[in-house]
């Protein structure tokens, strides 16, 4: 089916090992961040923007490892949804939110770790890179967030930052994921498919 310019994909079902989570696809931007219970209201949303782009959402297996905020870690999905908008539509995506949150916390001597953000980072990218190397056009990723931040959801609660931020006083601390993603950056910028 034909919509102006625009070739519209089958919108035939789809089984239980579809893509299930909510996407926001907009300006040529991906954004795959988490699998809503949704309300009346965003499943109707979702209905009309993401059905005739053929996708289907619903709850993650229960098996599935998630964030403290119970979102799913499904690297592997976000390779397949990069993959099959590829095929789909042969346009340049841009990865435009994936990040996670954790109770991070400074210790004693200034330091954030927070290795389980660098694992999810880590395998997000790698499925990345792997759909790179099998001819998926990625122009960038955008890490959700830089800092710390308010959250629609939860307040200040959830901390998805890269740098930690001490809301009262506004001091940032970069996290250990802020230094791995920057030696991330500095060994792959030239390259046209990185690996991690």
């Amino acid at each position: 089916m034909k919509w102006g310019n625009l070739k519209m994909p089958s919108t035939e079902p789809r089984g239980p090992k579809q893509i299930y989570r909510a996407l926001i696809w907009s300006m040529k931007g991906l954004n795959a961040a988490w699998t809503y219970e949704a309300s009346f209201r965003l499943e109707v949303y979702l209905f009309i923007v993401f059905f005739p782009l053929g996708l289907w959402f619903g709850s993650a297996p229960e098996d599935v490892p998630r964030t403290t905020m119970g979102w799913p870690i499904e690297p592997d999905a976000f390779h397949e949804i990069l993959m099959t908008m590829h095929k789909r539509y042969g346009l340049p995506i841009y990865v435009t939110e994936n990040g996670t949150a954790y109770a991070d916390k400074p210790t004693p001597d200034g330091k954030v770790p927070d290795e389980p953000r660098i694992d999810y980072l880590k395998a997000y990218t790698a499925a990345m890179f792997d759909a790179m190397a099998a001819g998926v056009d990625v122009r960038g990723y955008f890490v959700w967030a830089l800092l710390d931040n308010f959250e629609w959801s939860s307040g200040y609660s959830e901390r998805f930052g890269l740098v930690y931020v001490d809301f009262p006083s506004q001091r940032r601390l970069p996290k250990e994921s802020f230094r791995w993603f920057a030696d991330q950056i500095k060994t792959h910028w030239a390259s046209s498919v990185p690996t991690v």
